[in-house]
Parts: structure tokens; sequence; C-alpha cells
């Protein structure tokens, strides 16, 4: 969250996977949380901690809305996210 600034998540106000994915692939990777731990308020990127890589991310794809034959296949393949549209207030004060 801190270091995906340039790619254009904006910390605590806000921010999309696709570009949390991006720092993944401009930094050849991703660290572990026990070296570089969630905290839940911005902070400055630590970059001593860029680049202790535990994880690769080589690509990333978008699913199609409501595409079950789509999902089931990234399934197959990788880990899934999957995001939510939390700016709404009816979500936010739910």
């Amino acid at each position: 969250m801190d270091c995906s600034h340039p790619e254009g998540n904006n910390g605590c106000k806000g921010g999309i996977m696709e570009a949390g994915f991006k720092y993944f692939l401009s930094n050849g990777g991703i660290g572990s949380e026990q070296d570089y731990n969630y905290t839940a308020k911005d902070g400055v990127c630590w970059t001593a901690a860029e680049k202790r890589v535990v994880a690769m991310v080589h690509n990333f794809t978008d699913v199609a809305h409501k595409n079950e034959v789509q999902m089931q296949a990234a399934i197959m393949q990788n880990p899934v996210s999957i995001a939510i549209e939390a700016d709404h207030p009816y979500f936010q004060h739910y």
C-alpha cells in the first residue's frame, strides 16, 4: 500500500488491485508480512523491504463480470482476488 503510489494507489484514500499487481510486477515480487506488516494506516514506503521478495507475480488478468467459465479457469491456475465496490454510502453504513 505504501509503495504502490507510482502505480496509481492512494493508500487509505483508495486504490485498485490492478495497481497493486503492477507494483508486484515492477518490484519483481512481494515481500512477507513478517518483513513489512500491514498497519491499516498510511505510511512511508520502506524501500529496504521492497527487494525482500518471497513470492513472485508474473502476470495477472481480469475476469469478466459474472463470467463463471473465466472464473473457474482462473481458479484452476492461480489465486484469485475479489474486489467489492465499497465507496458507496449504502455499503459504508452497512
